[in-house]
């Protein structure tokens, strides 16, 4: 099975371009643990961020949290993060939702 192609550059350069993924082996590696590790490591980070700024005056004085809140502002960047990984795997003939 063909995994890759060659391309030649402006400058001449020949450089391998991956052929795109089927859909399957794309939601596979998606959510594999290595890609799985640095989605929740973005949604650990921006989905903080965000936490501070949309509640913060909740965090900081000692209010009660809007617990629907602070789980989907960690869910949102995971989820965009994932779905980003899904259709930079499926390659950019093809679009994530294109079959």
């Amino acid at each position: 099975m063909k995994t890759s192609r060659e391309l030649t550059g402006v400058a001449g350069e020949t450089c391998v371009d991956p052929l795109p993924m089927s859909r399957s082996e794309a939601l596979r590696r998606t959510f594999a643990r290595p890609m799985l590790k640095r989605s929740i490591g973005v949604a650990v980070v921006v989905g903080t961020g965000l936490n501070v700024i949309n509640q913060g005056d909740a965090i900081f004085h000692g209010e009660p949290l809007v617990l629907w809140k602070l789980a989907l502002t960690y869910a949102v960047p995971f989820a965009v993060s994932s779905y980003g990984s899904y259709g930079a795997l499926r390659g950019p003939d093809r679009g994530p939702l294109q079959p």
